[in-house]
């Protein structure tokens, strides 16, 4: 069964619920996706309760693509601004884009609409 957060949450309250229902988590990310007090608890909870994840990062610009740099900038200024960043007991943010600011671990994959990708990756 999938599960798309922005269409299928009936109560935000219960979000965290969701994410500990979820075998796998798919963050999709694109321009403000930290901005997000939603999406922080959302990475919060898949983090802290060791789902496994696989990150999309969005490539087309009319969509809100943004470049890796671009994307952990933008996590770190969320985490700043939600001042979770200076808890040693918070799951970071910045795992989900390749482990931390230097860009350890595993790197989000570039999603591509063009027809052919779409085609290919789409079909289940």
């Amino acid at each position: 069964k999938i599960f798309l957060d922005v269409d299928d949450i009936e109560d935000l309250a219960s979000l965290e619920e969701y994410v500990e229902q979820s075998a796998t988590i798919v963050f999709f990310v694109s321009r403000n996706f930290f901005l997000s007090p939603n999406v922080g608890r959302e990475v919060a909870a898949a983090l802290r309760m060791g789902k496994p994840f696989v990150t999309v990062l969005e490539t087309n610009a009319q969509r809100g693509c943004l470049t890796l740099v671009e994307a952990r900038a933008e996590c770190a200024r969320a985490m700043a601004l939600a001042e979770t960043a200076a808890s040693d007991d918070t799951p970071n943010s910045l795992d989900i884009l390749g482990g931390t600011a230097d860009g350890q671990g595993t790197e989000p994959i570039l999603w591509f609409r063009e027809r052919e990708y779409l085609n290919a990756t789409t079909r289940l």
